[in-house]
Formats: C-alpha cells, sequence, structure tokens
C-alpha cells in the first residue's frame, strides 16, 4: 500500500479535495504483518488523520506509519473508495485485519444502533462540560479555521451542479410536515418565552397593534396556501 509517507504531504492531498488514509502495522501481529493496514479511514482535512477522539483505534504515534492512499476525491468517492478498500482486506471480527467498527463509507450511519448510541452519549457528555464548550468556541473563533471552512465551502459550491442540488435538497427537508411542524413548535416556544420575559399573556399580545397584525399575516397566508392547493388539484384533474 503506499500514499504520501512524510505528515506534511497531508496538507497537499488535503488541498487537492477529499482523500482515503490508513494506519500501517510497524511490527508483524498475530494478525497481519507489519507494512499492512489496519484502519482505514476518509478526510477533506489534513488534521484529521491524526485526531484520536472516537475511534476504534489511537493513530501511530509515528506518523510516517499514517498513509494516503487515495486522494483528489469527493466526499462520496472518498467513501466509496473508503468501503471498497475495507471489504478487500476485511474487519477483524470478520477474519480480516482491519480494526474499522463498520464497513465505511458513511462515518457512523452504517455502524450499528448500539454503536451510534454510545457515540451520541459521548457527544452529549462532552457538550455538558464547560471545558470542552470553551475550548471548541475558541477553536472555532480561530482565522485559520474560519479560513478553512470558507475555503472548503468555496470548493465543494465550485463543482458544478452542487448549488443546484443542494438547494434541492434543502427544499425537500424544509417541506416534510414533521420538520415543519417541529420549526413551528420552536418557533412558538421561544416567541412564548419572550413574552413572559414581557410579562404578557398570549391573548394580551393578540390585543396589541403587532398581535392583530401577526394575527392578520398568518390568516392571509393560509389562505394564500389554501388558493395553491386548489390550484394543484384542479391542475391534476
Amino acid at each position: 500500500m503506499g500514499g504520501a509517507r512524510y505528515p506534511h504531504r497531508f496538507h497537499v492531498a488535503a488541498s487537492q479535495g477529499c482523500f482515503v488514509y490508513a494506519y500501517i502495522r510497524r511490527e508483524d501481529s498475530e494478525t497481519a504483518p507489519a507494512g499492512t493496514p489496519y484502519y482505514i479511514g476518509i478526510a477533506s482535512n489534513a488534521g484529521r488523520p491524526f485526531r484520536n477522539r472516537n475511534r476504534p483505534v489511537p493513530p501511530p504515534l509515528d506518523r510516517q506509519y499514517v498513509r494516503v492512499v487515495r486522494r483528489r476525491l469527493t466526499w462520496e468517492q472518498a467513501g466509496e473508495w473508503e468501503k471498497r478498500l475495507i471489504a478487500h482486506y476485511g474487519l477483524v471480527h470478520e477474519g480480516g485485519i482491519l480494526r474499522n467498527r463498520n464497513g465505511g463509507g458513511a462515518g457512523t450511519r452504517q455502524a450499528s444502533t448500539a454503536v451510534r448510541q454510545a457515540a451520541a452519549r459521548r457527544m452529549k457528555k462532552l457538550h455538558k462540560d464547560p471545558e470542552f464548550q470553551a475550548n471548541a468556541e475558541r477553536a472555532r473563533r480561530k482565522p485559520q479555521t474560519t479560513k478553512r471552512k470558507s475555503d472548503a465551502a468555496k470548493a465543494y459550491y465550485a463543482q458544478p451542479g452542487k448549488r443546484d442540488e443542494h438547494a434541492k435538497q434543502q427544499k425537500e427537508v424544509m417541506n416534510r410536515p414533521e420538520v415543519r411542524k417541529k420549526l413551528s413548535d420552536l418557533h412558538t416556544a421561544a416567541f412564548d418565552k419572550k413574552l413572559v420575559e414581557r410579562g404578557l399573556t398570549r391573548e394580551e399580545y393578540n390585543q396589541t397593534p403587532r398581535g392583530r397584525n401577526a394575527e392578520a399575516v398568518r390568516r392571509y397566508r393560509a389562505r394564500l396556501r389554501l388558493e395553491k392547493a386548489l390550484e394543484a388539484e384542479q391542475s391534476a384533474a
């Protein structure tokens, strides 16, 4: 298995798009000989292969045993290569030589329910830790972090058809009844909280000029939705 041998090459790989990397065995083991991979992963930035959080195995202490094996990929292509390589070498608990948790290609989406639940519990616990929150906020505010995210977003949306594809996906999600209801409930709860802070009930607010105007707008929009639905039914007929 070839690839970049030194850590600084990961910055080159990340600048070219997403990539697939592998952890290489330094010595012979009962599972496989030295030089064979024991973990396959995908990344879009140079730091991900060296992070130790939420991994089934830690990254090698000697970075020369972390190799780029495929580069210049989209995230979807990297996921496909990850699945292909994991299928080729096999998982340890299935008689193979890799210590990945699952067949790869979609992060934790293909992991078992128990694995996903455990990961969710770990993240909830972390996000309640004040030190973790402070560190995350400092990391988000770093100029290099902001620039990296901006550059990655620009490169993603520069791909032909990505903007239209993303807009279509967002529209489909936002039109789901369960999503609309959840957003409506959140907005209602936030507004009720503001009313409580101002010492008003919903009935008292509805009698104010702003409340009456808001009610008129809601009725107008409801009428428009009904008219559009009737036009759609007539067109279908």
